[in-house]
């Protein structure tokens, strides 16, 4: 949330709670304020800097590194789904989630060669499976990168096709 600036009624208010895990925390509260401001405004002037530093834990590689940027990221998406449950929203803000869910999955994607990833790719957000395949807002990448994984070739045509 770097790059916002929250009014801090909208927090209390609105029983907004911050994330316990700090991998997509940002997603996970801006997707429950959005929900309730009234107002938003956009400055085009940049007040914030980004760098980049290509030592930051964000950029380690490694078995262990991935599975717990997977295991945080998917526990803070699971909590905005859980947000939305029960909510009317439009079908273009389901598929962002269908999306959003699925990309949170895919993080270990590539290690689905390995029976115990390939199961874990499969126990995750299970309930989405189907939904991705039949929206009409999911981009056909993210379907057939689903059915590849579930095929388990994924982690082959992968190397080969750059997805």
């Amino acid at each position: 949330l770097c790059n916002k600036l929250i009014r801090r009624s909208l927090f209390l208010e609105n029983k907004i709670n911050w994330p316990s895990e700090s991998m997509a925390e940002d997603l996970t509260t801006t997707s429950q304020i959005l929900w309730f401001v009234n107002k938003m405004v956009y400055i085009e002037k940049p007040f914030y800097n980004y760098f980049h530093n290509q030592n930051s834990i964000s950029k380690k590689k490694g078995e262990e590194h991935i599975l717990r940027i997977f295991r945080e990221s998917c526990t803070n998406i699971a909590k905005v789904s859980d947000f939305y449950t029960g909510r009317r929203i439009t079908n273009r803000l389901r598929a962002a989630l269908l999306v959003a869910m699925s990309k949170q999955r895919d993080r270990i994607l590539s290690m689905t060669w390995r029976h115990k990833y390939y199961v874990l790719w499969r126990e995750t957000f299970p309930e989405i499976n189907s939904e991705l395949l039949t929206s009409n807002c999911v981009p056909f990448k993210n379907k057939l990168r689903y059915i590849l994984g579930y095929m388990k070739i994924y982690p082959i045509t992968a190397k080969l096709r750059g997805l």
